[in-house]
């Protein structure tokens, strides 16, 4: 999903993409109903959700991203092979 303070500021609803949300014109209560949104459609409740609030052009929130991947590879791995 993509949304940005920016369309916050310039006044534009969440509500046009989501119609069924009721919570403030904040960016911080966005953020949470768009995770609890996205968290709600797994269908495997077992496996750990990483919401990361990001900024695609900025390499330093990609590198981020990144190593959170790089973790959860790494964490897989060590558990399939029992350490």
């Amino acid at each position: 999903m993509i949304y940005s303070k920016k369309k916050i500021d310039e006044g534009v609803s969440l509500k046009i993409g989501f119609p069924d949300y009721d919570g403030p014109h904040e960016y911080q209560a966005y953020i949470d109903f768009i995770t609890q949104k996205y968290a709600s459609q797994s269908f495997n409740k077992e496996k750990k959700l990483y919401p990361y609030i990001t900024i695609a052009t900025s390499q330093e929130n990609v590198e981020a991203v990144w190593n959170v991947c790089n973790d959860i590879i790494l964490q897989k791995a060590l558990s399939a092979s029992g350490l």
